[in-house]
C-alpha cells in the first residue's frame, strides 16, 4: 500500500511539475496566467517612446532598429532578408496589436506581428505586405511554412504604398486569428507552440531594402 501511495504521489508532483513547466519559457513566467490578470487586463503597452525597454536596438549593415519619436523604426538591408525583435516578456494566450507603415522597400515587403517566439528557429507570424497580401506563417526548426492556405491571399483590407495598417493577432490555444484594419481576415489552428514571446518582424523583397515604422503595441489577456 505504502508502494503504490508512494508511485501516486509521483505521478501527481511530475503532473503538477510538466504543467507549470508549459507556462515557462528560458526562465521567464507566461504574463497571462498570474492570477491577478483577468480577461481584457492589459498585458503590455508599448508607444516606443522610453529607450530603455527590452525592444532590441541594432545599427550595422544588415540591419537597424532603433527608437524614435515617431515609433519603432526597423530597416532590413539584405534581399529576401527578415529580421524579428520581441517584447522580452512570455506569453501563452494573448491578443495583440500594432500599427505599422512602410517607410522604403518594394511593394512586396512583409511586415507584421510574431507570437509564441522560442527562438529565430521557431514562431509563429501574422504577414501583411504593402501590394494586399496576407498569411499566416509558421517557422518551425528554421523552415517556413504557410498555414492558412497553399499561398498569400489577397485582401482590399490592406492599405497599399506607405499607408497605416492596423494588425490585431490573437494566438489563444490552438487557434491563431488576423484582423486587419478592424475586419478579421484569417483564422487557423495549429499545435506546434504554445508559450513564447511576442513581436515585430519586417522581411524584404528580392530587391532587398525596405523599412518600416511600428508604432502603438499592445497586449490584453483573452
Amino acid at each position: 500500500m505504502k508502494k503504490i501511495r508512494n508511485t501516486i504521489f509521483i505521478i501527481l508532483f511530475l503532473s503538477i511539475v510538466l504543467s507549470a513547466c508549459a507556462y515557462f519559457h528560458d526562465g521567464k513566467i507566461s504574463q497571462d496566467i498570474l492570477p491577478w490578470n483577468q480577461s481584457g487586463t492589459i498585458l503590455l503597452t508599448e508607444n516606443f517612446s522610453n529607450a530603455k525597454s527590452n525592444w532590441e536596438e541594432v545599427n550595422n549593415v544588415y540591419e537597424l532598429k532603433l527608437y524614435s519619436p515617431q515609433g519603432y523604426f526597423v530597416s532590413v538591408n539584405p534581399p529576401d532578408g527578415r529580421t524579428v525583435s520581441t517584447s522580452g516578456k512570455v506569453f501563452s494566450d494573448a491578443k495583440f496589436s500594432v500599427d505599422i507603415q512602410k517607410i522604403t522597400g518594394s511593394n512586396d515587403t512583409s511586415f507584421g506581428l510574431i507570437c509564441r517566439y522560442l527562438d529565430k528557429q521557431n514562431y509563429y507570424a501574422f504577414s501583411i505586405s504593402s501590394d494586399g497580401y496576407a498569411g499566416i506563417i509558421k517557422v518551425e526548426n528554421g523552415k517556413s511554412s504557410m498555414i492558412s492556405g497553399d499561398q498569400y491571399i489577397h485582401s482590399d483590407l490592406i492599405k497599399s504604398e506607405d499607408s497605416v495598417n492596423s494588425l490585431i493577432a490573437a494566438c489563444v490555444g490552438d487557434t491563431l486569428s488576423l484582423n486587419v484594419n478592424g475586419t478579421d481576415l484569417i483564422t487557423v489552428k495549429d499545435e506546434s507552440f504554445t508559450i513564447g514571446e511576442l513581436g515585430l518582424f519586417l522581411e524584404t523583397s528580392s530587391d532587398g531594402g525596405a523599412s518600416a515604422l511600428f508604432n502603438k503595441f499592445l497586449v490584453v489577456k483573452p
